[in-house]
């Protein structure tokens, strides 16, 4: 069930809305489970705890998808384990932090506006304002150079549109690690130039005994897939 169009739902996505609000459903992975499309379902089923995941992988995703086996990644987890590792990456959104990061989002969104204003009008929006901008916001959250935006971006394209696939040489896998191994450079680099950035925090995590490397890093990653392809999609 993939967007042809980020705007609007899916067409299977709206048949099923338009017969109601649940739905008996086989996801790609082989298991079977229930669909809630209406609002008031969905709102309840989040917020309510006796209703959990059954142990299967996100609908979209094959049961060897190497996401879902990634230490750090949240999606996987829930419970106690889904709160200890949200713990790990709560230093990057303390007050302080999110006060420090409002400052930059404003100069960064003030330069991407002026630059819009220079372009010959009418100049394209999302070039030069709506794509640029949540790259370099997350690239500034973690800690690295938004002149890497290109690549990391690229791979999050690549393990978001083939995470329905499997197999040892598929292209998400084959991103992902790319990704992972991008990351665990970059956490490093850290040891010889910390800050106030989340990679920081991650390698401060590992140091402190309340995190292993590879589960910082998947975090990590999770980080920069979510910044990116949820905003820019939107």
């Amino acid at each position: 069930m993939w967007r042809v169009d980020h705007i609007e739902p899916s067409p299977e996505m709206l048949a099923l809305r338009a017969n109601g609000p649940i739905h008996r459903v086989r996801f790609p992975s082989g298991h079977e489970g229930w669909w809630v499309t209406g609002y008031d379902e969905a709102k309840a089923v989040l917020s309510d705890a006796a209703f959990r995941p059954a142990g299967m992988p996100p609908a979209a995703f094959t049961p060897d998808s190497v996401i879902l086996g990634s230490p750090g990644w949240l999606v996987s987890h829930e419970g106690g384990e889904h709160a200890r590792l949200r713990t790990i990456v709560a230093p990057a959104f303390s007050n302080r932090r999110v006060k420090l990061l409002a400052q930059q989002i404003e100069a960064i969104a003030g330069h991407l506006f002026e630059t819009l204003a220079a372009q010959p009008q009418p100049a394209d929006l999302r070039r030069h304002l709506s794509f640029p901008l949540p790259g370099m916001v997350i690239s500034a959250l973690m800690g690295v150079l938004y002149e890497d935006h290109a690549f990391f971006a690229g791979l999050s394209d690549e393990v978001m549109t083939h995470q329905h696939e499997s197999g040892p040489r598929s292209a998400s896998r084959l991103a992902w690690e790319d990704l992972r191994a991008y990351i665990r450079g970059k956490m490093r680099d850290k040891r010889q130039d910390p800050g106030d950035n989340l990679l920081t925090d991650l390698l401060a995590a590992v140091d402190q005994g309340n995190a292993i490397e590879e589960e910082a890093i998947g975090l990590a990653a999770g980080m920069l897939v979510a910044g990116h392809e949820s905003t820019v999609a939107q």
